[in-house]
């Protein structure tokens, strides 16, 4: 297995790129269709693609790679709330963002990236009585 073509494609997903996208420039770039095939393999099997997409009112097309073990949890998840996978992961974000509209953000701090101030732990935990 090619480690150096294989990390090209995981990065290549990471930014964003549909894997038609990378087939079609490996293609162009004289890679072999069986190379593509074996590293796209290979990378289906260590990870799944999710996909939710909904036609209705505001929501949107999300593409997610993640590792088989957080696939294997989040479909046991699934299972105990009878869930599909795709409306149990739209349930967790659905959630996180809910939860974090009604804590008011404690942080003081000039930060640039307002996705570090709500992703970031600090002042979270339990309140001191």
């Amino acid at each position: 297995m090619n480690q150096k073509l294989l990390n090209y494609v995981l990065e290549a997903r990471r930014r964003g790129y549909s894997d038609q996208m990378i087939k079609n420039l490996l293609l162009k770039y004289n890679w072999t269709e069986k190379t593509i095939k074996e590293v796209f393999s290979e990378l289906n099997k260590e990870s799944k693609k999710i996909i939710t997409k909904k036609d209705v009112g505001n929501k949107v097309k999300t593409f997610a790679y993640l590792d088989k073990s957080i696939i294997d949890s989040l479909e046991k998840r699934a299972v105990k709330n009878l869930f599909t996978l795709n409306e149990q992961i739209e349930d967790i974000l659905r959630r996180s963002v809910v939860n974090q509209k009604k804590r008011p953000s404690k942080i003081t701090d000039n930060i640039d990236d307002k996705l570090l101030t709500i992703f970031s732990r600090k002042n979270t935990g339990p309140k001191k009585r």
